[in-house]
């Protein structure tokens, strides 16, 4: 469950924050490894929320826009700051195993909001009673990347890239632990399993699984263990 600080001094180009992880389906002696990302995408002053699975499969998108006489009405990203919560869950059902993508907002400009996750959309994995969980792992996955679990900025997608002139961002990731929300006990200043990237923001360390994102060149370091 990261939680987001949108950044000031955005290019005109847009970027996104993504919550990437691997979850692995087991079932009999056989088991499969599937990338999800729930994902924050802000274009042109308008964001909205959309979940991905499995790199090209889109899943679905909370599509908050809304538009009056050609003027954006919902959906707007005008003035930040912009604060909230994105939340991937996994459950196993009889039916499937279903990946469900959600977020909260909890200030949007001026306005503040009561914590309240909106479930957007999901995707099945139609492996019923299986068992499922999200795996954070230094070892290589189906894409040939770390099967990490990562809060990352990047660009708005396609796999490409934003750079800022001016940031001010704070991120966090936490994970439920079967009692309580808990941070990452092993987490870095930068992301792999990503095809967007970011120029010119630098991540420094302000406590455990959190960093303040400001412009500079990253420091490449691990946060805790």
């Amino acid at each position: 469950m990261p939680m987001l600080r949108t950044p000031r001094g955005l290019t005109a180009q847009g970027f996104s924050l993504q919550l990437n992880a691997y979850v692995v389906v087991k079932y009999g002696s056989n088991y499969s490894i599937h990338w999800v990302q729930d994902a924050l995408v802000v274009v042109g002053g308008q964001y909205w929320f959309q979940g991905e699975m499995d790199v090209t499969n889109y899943i679905g998108s909370s599509k908050n826009l809304i538009y009056e006489g050609g003027e954006c009405m919902l959906g707007c990203l005008e003035t930040p700051p912009m604060s909230g919560l994105l939340v991937i869950t996994v459950n196993s059902t009889d039916y499937g195993v279903v990946i469900n993508f959600g977020y909260a907002l909890l200030q949007l400009g001026n306005e503040t909001f009561s914590p309240r996750i909106i479930w957007f959309t999901h995707g099945l994995i139609p492996i019923p009673n299986a068992t499922a969980y999200i795996i954070t792992s230094p070892v290589r996955g189906p894409y040939d990347w770390p099967m990490d679990t990562e809060f990352v900025i990047g660009g708005p997608g396609n796999g490409g890239g934003v750079t800022f002139r001016d940031l001010n961002a704070y991120l966090s990731l936490y994970y439920w632990n079967g009692t309580s929300w808990a941070p990452y006990p092993i987490t870095y200043t930068f992301g792999i399993s990503t095809g967007e990237y970011a120029v010119n923001v630098h991540a420094l360390p302000i406590g455990p699984a959190s960093v303040e994102l400001t412009t500079g060149g990253n420091n490449y370091q691990q946060l805790n263990n």
